[in-house]
C-alpha cells in the first residue's frame, strides 16, 4: 500500500489503525466520519509519516518541517498541544472533532488549511508566538471555528530539543511544554 485515497475509510468502525513505512500519499479526508477513531500508528522509522502521540504527521519535508494530516476523532482528550516545529495543518485535520475544545499551537505555524477545524468545537486556541507571528500565518477557508475562539498569544522565549522526536518551549508566562513522543536526551 503506497496511497490511501479520500475517504477510504469513511465511516468505518476504527478504533485504530496501523499505516506501512513504505506509505507515500494519505488525505485527511481518508478517516473522515471515524468518530471512534482514538489512533493512527505508522511503522517504520524511515517513513515519509510518523505518528507522534497516534496523531498522523507528513514528515516528507523533516520532522522539523511537519505537516499534521489527521488528528484522530475517537481522541477523548478536550485539549491538544500541537508539536513545536509543525509548519502546517492540513485541510480537515480536526475537522468532525466534537471532544476538543481547547488547542495549543506552535509558533512554527506558517500554514492552516481549508476547514482544519470544520464542525469543530473549540473555545479556547493558544498561540505559543506573537501577534505578528499569528498574522502571517495563511489561515484557509472555512475555519471560523477556529479564527472565533478566544487567542491569547503567548510569546515563546526559548525552546530547542530533548530527544530525536520531542521538542520544548518556555512562554513568557513560565510555562514549559514538552512536545512529541520517545525518550528525553540529558
Amino acid at each position: 500500500v503506497y496511497s490511501i485515497a479520500s475517504m477510504a475509510f469513511h465511516s468505518a468502525h476504527l478504533r485504530e489503525i496501523t499505516l506501512p513505512e513504505q506509505i507515500q500519499d494519505v488525505r485527511s479526508e481518508s478517516f473522515s466520519n471515524t468518530p471512534q477513531l482514538e489512533n493512527i500508528f505508522v511503522t517504520g522509522e524511515y517513513s515519509l509519516y510518523r505518528s507522534f502521540d497516534g496523531v498522523l504527521f507528513d514528515c516528507r519535508n523533516g520532522v522539523n518541517h511537519s505537516t499534521l494530516v489527521k488528528y484522530p476523532n475517537g481522541k477523548n482528550a478536550e485539549s491538544y498541544t500541537i508539536p513545536e516545529n509543525t509548519a502546517a495543518l492540513a485541510e480537515k485535520c480536526f475537522a468532525e472533532n466534537t471532544v476538543l475544545s481547547q488547542i495549543h499551537l506552535p509558533a512554527s505555524l506558517a500554514e492552516i488549511g481549508s476547514n482544519a477545524f470544520g464542525n469543530a468545537v473549540l473555545t479556547d486556541v493558544y498561540f505559543a508566538g506573537t501577534q505578528e507571528q499569528w498574522d502571517a500565518i495563511t489561515i484557509g477557508s472555512d475555519n471560523t471555528h477556529l479564527t472565533n475562539a478566544m487567542l491569547p498569544c503567548l510569546e515563546i522565549v526559548a525552546s530547542g530539543a530533548c530527544g530525536k522526536y520531542l521538542t520544548w518551549t518556555l512562554n513568557a508566562a513560565g510555562t514549559l511544554t514538552i512536545s512529541g513522543t520517545g525518550a528525553m536526551t540529558n
